[in-house]
């Protein structure tokens, strides 16, 4: 999970998110929680382009897609980011 979550995450931010879920979650449940979320994700591509029309998405060219998914990875990368931060000030308070 960390050799995964490092893309994403500075290892201080790592450090601090797993001490968070150590905190409120034994480490097997959340672990067992992320694996399941995962593989149940990436196994269903219906969460793939879930704000456009089915006729945009068919109307879209490969590098739209491309355009689109890279976007949308930046997105949530950010959204993680910011939750994630939301903790550390939280626990710094």
């Amino acid at each position: 999970m960390v050799g995964l979550l490092k893309n994403i995450f500075s290892l201080e931010e790592l450090r601090v998110a797993l001490q968070y879920i150590i905190d409120n979650e034994s480490p097997q449940k959340s672990y067992d929680h992320f694996i399941t979320l995962f593989n149940r994700e990436a196994a269903n591509d219906s969460f793939k382009h879930f704000r456009l029309a089915e006729q945009q998405q068919q109307e879209m060219s490969a590098a739209e897609v491309i355009r689109y998914d890279a976007l949308e990875a930046f997105l949530f990368w950010l959204s993680a980011k910011k939750a994630l931060h939301r903790v550390i000030d939280a626990n710094q308070q």
